[in-house]
């Protein structure tokens, strides 16, 4: 009896204490906050990876094998446009996180900025711990993000999608 009394106190104290930070994490969350960057190792080392082989691309073959090869003799001018295309790539996400903020409101509603774009939908933090977010036009139903630390001046959330990670750092913009 004594046992089963010491299990149940040691879990309801458990509990208590679980939802006490959930709380807590609730109440520092709230407020606006601005992406200022991204973590995406998986996705920079693949970047890199492009970037090396268009490096080399055709440099060590003759026009008629880069013919055999890519479909093309002169492989310069593809290489050169695909570069391109991951130079811009990388300003289209520098721009997506410098124009990309929440505000999440004591209601459990966000408001979400991205690109000049404006949607709402609600929140909550989960039994997990994670932030989860359903978007009220279901692009994004039911997104769960980690939240690797939240201060009262920084937050980084990350998300997996794909087997692949990525962690935003936002700052808060309404102190």
């Amino acid at each position: 009896m004594y046992m089963r009394k010491t299990v149940l106190v040691t879990s309801f104290c458990a509990l208590l204490f679980a939802s006490c930070e959930t709380q807590d994490k609730e109440s520092e969350l709230v407020g606006t906050w601005q992406a200022v960057a991204l973590d995406a190792p998986d996705v920079d080392k693949a970047m890199q990876d492009q970037m090396n082989f268009l490096d080399t691309m055709g440099s060590s073959t003759t026009p008629e094998q880069n013919m055999e090869i890519y479909g093309i003799a002169d492989v310069s001018s593809v290489r050169d446009s695909l570069k391109h295309v991951l130079e811009e790539y990388k300003l289209v996400q520098k721009d997506a996180i410098e124009h990309t903020a929440f505000e999440f409101k004591t209601d459990s509603i966000f408001v979400r900025t991205l690109n000049g774009h404006t949607d709402t939908g609600k929140w909550y933090i989960n039994k997990a711990g994670k932030l989860v977010i359903v978007d009220v036009k279901e692009e994004m139903k039911n997104l769960k993000m980690d939240m690797l630390s939240l201060t009262d001046t920084s937050m980084r959330l990350q998300m997996q999608e794909d087997g692949v990670s990525s962690t935003v750092i936002f700052s808060r913009i309404d102190n």
